[in-house]
């Protein structure tokens, strides 16, 4: 976290402030914002789902947070609304929870950290997977939810196949998006980059 909070820090993701090495731990001073929730509870107050509007100013900050988190050579491992506070009076969205975080290596990961509905469907079938792919599908389920008010997957056997189906209000580009983004090959599947310049953004 420390390497993540580096001058020069980025607003989307919570501030460490202080640390300290304790014998068998090590206690951290985290910034608070006030007032905030996290965005699954947010989520919960706006009525279960989030207009493609609020969902688009959100995941365009999360996007970033990633990008930084990327650019300073730190994979997250645990992206889901729970791990998003939202600042309920600027709508500023904080990055929290680096407990999973692992430094970006360019070999695929081979131990289980976050949670399970949020894990790539490569997971599943070779029990490892790259840092920049996994955390692409780990952003289109948090949208998925944000936008939908439920999971995309009920059963392994869907998120191994990539089989899941939209409720009639979301819109034409959201769905690309998410689509890209739950593309069940690791190839075909967006960056970070190409997910902020998809139409859904611009049209927003």
């Amino acid at each position: 976290m420390k390497r993540v909070n580096a001058a020069p820090a980025c607003p989307y993701i919570l501030q460490l402030i202080d640390w300290f090495d304790l014998p068998t731990e090590y206690a951290l001073v985290l910034e608070r914002p006030h007032p905030c929730q996290d965005l699954s509870g947010f989520c919960k107050a706006q009525g279960g789902v989030l207009s493609e509007e609020l969902a688009h100013y959100v995941l365009l900050q999360v996007v970033v947070a990633l990008w930084h988190c990327q650019d300073r050579g730190v994979v997250h491992r645990d992206i889901k609304p729970s791990n998003l506070l939202i600042k309920t009076d600027t709508l500023q969205v904080k990055l929290i929870d680096f407990s999973c975080g692992k430094l970006l290596k360019d070999s695929p990961f081979e131990d289980f950290a976050g949670s399970l509905s949020y894990l790539p469907p490569e997971w599943f079938h070779d029990m490892k997977y790259l840092a920049g792919p996994a955390t692409v599908w780990s952003l289109g389920v948090t949208l998925f939810q944000l936008v939908c008010g439920c999971w995309p997957f009920q059963r392994r056997k869907k998120t191994v196949h990539g089989r899941f189906k939209f409720p009639h209000w979301v819109s034409a580009d959201c769905k690309r998006l998410i689509r890209w983004c739950l593309t069940p090959s690791v190839v075909y599947r967006p960056t970070l980059e190409k997910i902020a310049l998809h139409p859904w953004f611009r049209g927003q």
